[in-house]
């Protein structure tokens, strides 16, 4: 199913996929970009950091490359947002875990199998995972050309998932404008390729499953 395929849920609106606009913006944050890297992103705002995240799923399946989605708890991605920005839901399993360390060690043993190119882990407030397990998901994001995108709660600079991150970013959301479209702003607090300081944003309606 495509962004047209969104017309089925409560009246969305198809349109451009967002991954287009997010492409024009800039190419820090992009599914090439990030290829080989562990990434966290903390947001302010809720949903802020899922709709990046999103982009890079419409990214990565245009590129022809597996992802999938770890979520722990009750933190699940709202379908219908998926599907207005185009991500192909068929194409994308949603692996539900109980804690942070168990949604890492999914993840380990997917991008063990060489089969995925992107592997989200909405992680939330609580994303206490051992250094360990982090080195392995930064080995094998290495040989197999994988982004691994984990998303949590909280302040950028309380460094959540340790030194091991390659890029850490802000994601933040701004007030909503008057024709109803919300700003999103992405800073890099922590980038070991490019350096600090960079910035993205995106303008885009605000997602369902927060209105």
């Amino acid at each position: 199913m495509g962004a047209l395929a969104a017309e089925e849920f409560g009246g969305v609106q198809a349109a451009e996929p967002a991954g287009e606009q997010a492409a024009a913006a800039g190419q820090c944050w992009s599914f090439g970009a990030l290829t080989g890297r562990l990434v966290e992103v903390t947001h302010r705002g809720a949903g802020t950091s899922m709709t990046w995240a999103t982009e890079l799923l419409w990214q990565a399946q245009e590129a022809g490359e597996p992802t999938a989605w770890i979520c722990t708890g009750n933190r699940l991605p709202f379908a219908p947002d998926l599907l207005r920005y185009g991500v192909d839901l068929e194409a994308c399993p949603v692996v539900r875990t109980t804690s942070a360390q168990q949604a890492a060690v999914c993840a380990d043993k997917l991008l063990r199998s060489g089969a995925f190119g992107l592997v989200v882990l909405d992680l939330g407030e609580r994303a206490d995972i051992p250094t360990p397990l982090l080195g392995r998901l930064t080995k094998l994001a290495q040989t197999h050309s994988a982004a691994v995108v984990m998303l949590t709660e909280g302040e950028a600079a309380s460094a959540a998932l340790g030194s091991l991150v390659s890029l850490r970013l802000l994601a933040e959301r701004e007030v909503a404008t008057a024709g109803g479209d919300t700003e999103l702003r992405l800073t890099a607090v922590k980038d070991k390729r490019a350096g600090p300081g960079w910035n993205d944003s995106l303008q885009v309606q605000q997602p369902l499953g927060l209105r």
